[in-house]
């Protein structure tokens, strides 16, 4: 009998021996990011490959002589504040600051603003916010501005909002972040909850607060695009948010080609991205001289694991291909730096063996801060070409190639631009972005007449004597 007795006790044991074990495997085997928890150990880890990553790859790192100073503080800051623990959105934020040190545009981290959100759009008017609905209409038509949320003043949200963005952040991204309730409530230090109080006002004596429910997240995937609208008998509109659609689509390229027999050309490029050059070569056919000379530069930051062709894909050839201008040789010349490559150029939109097309068509671009890449290249041109308008916001200047790598411990992915460009001059473009000669609201729900009208009235006023 105590024989029996032993063996189950053994068996007992070594069942829990087992168990022990294989609760220690799934914790070694988790998907890091299914961990909801990380610990202090995990923090260091990241924040150790983040910092020589940005140091690494980052060629707006190389803007920034405080960079690596700058990483060091932040991180024993961070590392400081979390002793033992933290939640894997508490790091995303941390890394997402001290990837905004960069003032890099295209940067991002991962998809990690997705908690629930502010119940109302904002929109910048002058110094203040308006408060909007979803069918951007204000919360209260006679007290169309907010200035508190959760009692706290909007200039102490801002504050919190613009650790996470660049300092040459447009309003319209500032928004967009103020609009995080649940990620700046932690960054003030308010507690969480499911409501959130608004202060409306008129911004003279009137005010009242309001209690909302936060909204649900949205996750916004946009899938490529590009439609067209007749807006009158002689107004074509092109929607599109890839430009990378005009390289395969001989369909689209062909409608293009029609568009531009109209007396006007809208084109909205607000949320456009991609890498191709196409609808710009077309559009510069007609608005652009033919030249010898590269439309534009860039360089990228050097590192063992980055080839020399690693440009290529960006529009960009050797610089070797082009007989530049003695003068822009020596502003190259003196702009070399060691941590960048040597310069590569992006050909002209128009070589002298090509014959430009004469057309008066007013051409109108929509643009704003997520038109990027190749998008970007084609506001800057269009800035100066004839016929030519810019409506909407500013670009933000994001020309880069982008590099993106994942943090261990919390599965992050972070992307940064591990380049530069410069204009046909060799002055910097990455992070300036194009300033647009109208300002029109960034709006999901366009008046495409009213904007038509006022664009009328606009080109009346500037004919005028």
């Amino acid at each position: 009998m105590p024989n029996s007795d032993f063996k189950v006790i053994l068996y007992l044991f070594w069942m829990a021996l087992l168990v022990s074990a294989l609760q220690l495997a799934r914790f070694l085997l988790q998907d890091p990011s299914e961990l909801t928890t990380l610990t202090h150990a995990q923090l260091q880890q990241d924040l150790q490959q983040l910092e020589q990553e940005l140091l690494s790859y980052s060629a707006f790192g190389t803007l920034n002589p405080e960079l690596k100073q700058q990483l060091a503080t932040q991180r024993a800051v961070v590392e400081q504040r979390y002793p033992k623990q933290l939640s894997r959105f508490q790091l995303s934020a941390e890394v997402a600051k001290m990837v905004a040190l960069l003032d890099d545009p295209g940067s991002s981290v991962g998809n990690w603003r997705t908690a629930a959100r502010l119940p109302a759009t904002l929109q910048p008017m002058d110094q203040h916010w308006l408060a909007l609905n979803d069918a951007e209409r204000p919360l209260d038509a006679k007290l169309p501005f907010i200035t508190h949320i959760d009692g706290v003043p909007m200039s102490r949200w801002e504050s919190a909002a613009k650790a996470f963005l660049p300092s040459n952040a447009s309003p319209q991204q500032l928004a967009q972040l103020l609009s995080h309730t649940y990620l700046l409530r932690q960054q003030i230090g308010l507690p969480d909850a499911a409501n959130v109080r608004l202060t409306l006002s008129d911004l003279q004596h009137d005010q009242r607060s309001i209690l909302k429910p936060l909204s649900p997240a949205r996750l916004a995937q946009q899938l490529p695009m590009s439609r067209w609208r007749l807006l009158s008998p002689e107004v074509q509109l092109l929607q599109t948010n890839d430009l990378d659609l005009f390289e395969n689509n001989r369909q689209l390229r062909l409608d293009l080609q029609k568009a531009q027999r109209a007396a006007t050309l809208v084109i909205d490029l607000r949320h456009a991205n991609g890498l191709s050059n196409a609808l710009t070569l077309q559009l510069a056919k007609s608005h652009v001289r033919p030249s010898s000379q590269p439309s534009g530069f860039g360089r990228y930051k050097r590192h063992p694991k980055l080839r020399s062709d690693t440009l290529a894909a960006y529009g960009y050839q050797p610089l070797s291909q082009f007989t530049l201008f003695p003068a822009l040789k020596v502003v190259l010349l003196q702009a070399e730096q060691p941590k960048l490559s040597e310069f590569f150029a992006r050909p002209p939109l128009l070589t002298p063996k090509q014959t430009p097309e004469e057309s008066q068509q007013q051409l109108l671009l929509l643009i704003g801060p997520d038109c990027r890449l190749e998008c970007e290249w084609l506001a800057h041109a269009a800035a100066n070409w004839p016929n030519t308008l810019l409506l909407g916001t500013d670009t933000s200047g994001d020309y880069g190639r982008r590099y993106t790598f994942r943090l261990p411990a919390s599965n992050l992915n972070v992307t940064i631009s591990a380049s530069l460009a410069y204009d046909h001059y060799g002055n910097l473009l990455s992070g300036k972005g194009t300033q647009v000669d109208i300002d029109v609201a960034d709006s999901k729900n366009v008046n495409w007449p009213m904007l038509l009208e006022a664009l009328r009235q606009y080109q009346q006023q500037s004919v005028a004597p």
